[in-house]
């Protein structure tokens, strides 16, 4: 009988080192799952930024074709301008401006286009490590492009209301 004691008395002993091994288990365990779940949620807001500069990129894209139809706009009312040598070198000086933009326009979205696929543009699939330095660069030259047509578009619009 005090074998039968003693052997219960090991292995409730068992059971409660098996019990700190297993709070240490699980200690660990949730330790791991935050750390899966912040690392997770990183990795979410990371790849959001990086789909959010997709988006931008095609905003401003969006909004300067939008432009497109003004500035042929511009260019047809300058085009039928007549005046002196100095308003007719303006209005032609301008013009060159606005196609120079349209050409710029067209060369950017064709460059663009060879280098993002359709998904990455519009369904916003993920972009390679390349690829997320090629939208970096993209947004500064879309912008940079807004600029160009932006002031040429101002331009042809300050020298139609001089007259």
């Amino acid at each position: 009988m005090l074998s039968n004691f003693y052997n219960y008395n090991q292995l409730i002993n068992n059971f409660e080192v098996d019990k700190k091994t297993m709070k240490k288990i699980y200690r660990n365990f949730v330790i791991i799952c935050l750390m899966a779940l912040s690392f997770s949620s990183y990795a979410q807001k990371t790849q959001q930024l990086k789909g959010d500069a997709m988006k931008e990129v095609m905003v401003i894209h969006d909004n300067l074709m939008l432009e497109m139809s003004s500035l042929a706009k511009l260019i047809g009312q300058l085009e039928n301008k007549t005046g002196s040598d100095t308003q007719v070198n303006e209005y032609t000086s301008s013009i060159k401006e606005l196609k120079a933009s349209n050409k710029s326009m067209i060369s950017w979205m064709e460059n663009f286009g060879k280098r993002f696929d359709a998904d990455e543009m519009f369904r916003g699939k993920a972009l390679t490590e390349e690829k997320q330095k090629w939208i970096k660069e993209e947004k500064v030259k879309v912008n940079a492009l807004k600029e160009q047509i932006n002031s040429s578009m101002q331009k042809a619009q300050e020298l139609l209301k001089k007259q």
